[in-house]
């Protein structure tokens, strides 16, 4: 898992320090509320990089930027993972069934068509809908369900025996990460620059409070 790295720097903490004299209890909300805004508008700058590269939803790309640790008074650190687990077909772009299969376009202007591929709509538990690309198993391929599922034939009392399922899947938002080195180098000098800028927003505001109206 891919982790970028937006720290405070300890020069600029001295000098959050010296604005907040008198005021230090401020610090620790100060520094969490940022570290939160700072990772929230990190989330986004990568789905929004990714999605530049691939065509996928937005909601499956914002699903694999998870958080790794939260801020909290204790603990004055944020961290996002990007994960490498890879994206289902369904999740990509222009997903159409068609006679010889399943299309899909992973990166702009690059069509991918999966033969024999069809769609299907499934429920979570909670009733809500999602699609789903399968298509059957080739000989030495890990199935989607274990055994071997069957179907009722054209005569009465006949069974035909079908291969079991594959959930294709393209690429994971890591690895396209992987390949594009500056996705991280921009969303550390982003968070960097963010950080920075929602300390000296979060002083004024906490600075403002005491200010007699």
């Amino acid at each position: 898992m891919i982790e970028p790295v937006i720290e405070i720097d300890k020069a600029k903490l001295r000098a959050f320090e010296l604005a907040l004299r008198g005021h230090e209890l401020s610090l620790g909300r100060i520094v969490v509320r940022s570290l939160k805004k700072t990772a929230a508008k990190g989330r986004t700058l990568i789905d929004r990089e990714v999605r530049r590269i691939v065509v996928a939803k937005k909601k499956a790309v914002m699903a694999r930027i998870v958080y790794l640790a939260r801020p909290s008074a204790s603990h004055w650190r944020a961290r996002l993972g990007i994960s490498a687990e890879r994206l289902h077909v369904a999740s990509f772009g222009s997903v159409t069934q068609t006679k010889k299969g399943v299309r899909y376009t992973i990166q702009r202007g690059q069509r991918r068509t999966i033969p024999g591929g069809f769609i299907r709509t499934m429920r979570r538990k909670d009733q809500t809908e999602y699609k789903v690309v399968f298509r059957r198993a080739l000989k030495g391929e890990k199935p989607f369900a274990k055994g071997r599922p069957t179907r009722r034939g054209i005569l009465p009392g006949q069974i035909v025996s079908r291969k079991p399922l594959i959930a294709p899947k393209g690429p994971s938002i890591g690895e396209v990460v992987r390949t594009d080195a500056e996705i991280v180098r921009k969303v550390e000098a982003d968070g960097a620059a963010t950080l920075a800028k929602e300390m000296h927003n979060q002083i004024n505001w906490e600075l403002s409070k005491r200010i007699p109206k």
